[in-house]
């Protein structure tokens, strides 16, 4: 039996091993790049979701001093915000809408106090949320 000489200072990858590696990152790739296009209209609906609840957060809040007002809790309430249609809702935010962000405007129908819960928020990616908003009447 003859022995076969081994290559003992062998540098670098053989093509099999190059191939191999290749063929994975292919597959990899595949698999991982659809989820990750899909997080960019993720985000867009969180984040009109987020300014909906703080609309949502500012209209209530708003409300709530209207009530404290007319019970004579408060003396002057310097804070309060008159709201008639969904779009008076932005000026119960102190900061006002982000940019690139529209109401729907909708009348609030009925009585002070009445609450409307279908408001339009739209986002500047196309991206739509509801909120509340409360009628105040100053």
């Amino acid at each position: 039996m003859k022995k076969i000489q081994q290559r003992t200072n062998q540098k670098g990858f053989t093509l099999i091993e190059l191939l191999v590696v290749v063929i994975v990152l292919s597959i990899l790739s595949v698999v991982a790049l659809p989820k990750f296009m899909d997080l960019e209209e993720g985000a867009a609906l969180s984040s009109a979701e987020g300014v909906a609840a703080a609309l949502s957060s500012g209209s209530t809040m708003n409300h709530a001093l209207n009530k404290a007002s007319d019970a004579g809790v408060l003396d002057n309430p310097a804070d309060l915000v008159e709201v008639l249609n969904c779009t008076d809702v932005e000026d119960t935010l102190e900061t006002g809408l982000p940019e690139g962000y529209t109401i729907n405007n909708g009348n609030i129908a009925g009585a002070e106090g009445t609450m409307r819960d279908n408001c339009v928020l739209n986002g500047d990616s196309g991206a739509t949320a509801n909120f509340v908003a409360h009628k105040v009447f100053l």
